[in-house]
């Protein structure tokens, strides 16, 4: 029997949320630019503000979550902290030795 793979990928929108939040503002921000008034223009300016805002907000739940993650401890390394060559022979015997 074969397993079938799903065709539908996960996606992680909270990792694209501010720079597609940051270029749907800048969009608007183009658009609206062609049809306003020279006096409301300046309006504009804190309209992209606002929106760099925003993005800049989303990311706070990232960077939470990245701080609040558990990390490994700084008593035991990782495979490639202690073993300092990226080949793929030597790391692999090394791993394999059970000191990973």
């Amino acid at each position: 029997m074969s397993s079938i793979t799903p065709l539908v990928q996960s996606v992680d929108w909270v990792a694209l949320a501010p720079p597609t939040v940051t270029a749907a503002v800048a969009l608007v921000v183009l658009v609206a630019d062609l049809f306003l008034p020279a006096a409301r223009k300046p309006l504009l300016g804190w309209i992209a503000t606002a929106g760099l805002a925003v993005s800049a907000l989303l990311l706070l739940p990232r960077s939470w979550a990245a701080t609040a993650a558990p990390s490994a401890s700084p008593s035991t390394p990782t495979c490639a902290a202690m073993w300092p060559t990226r080949s793929r022979w030597s790391s692999s015997s090394w791993c394999s030795a059970g000191r990973c």
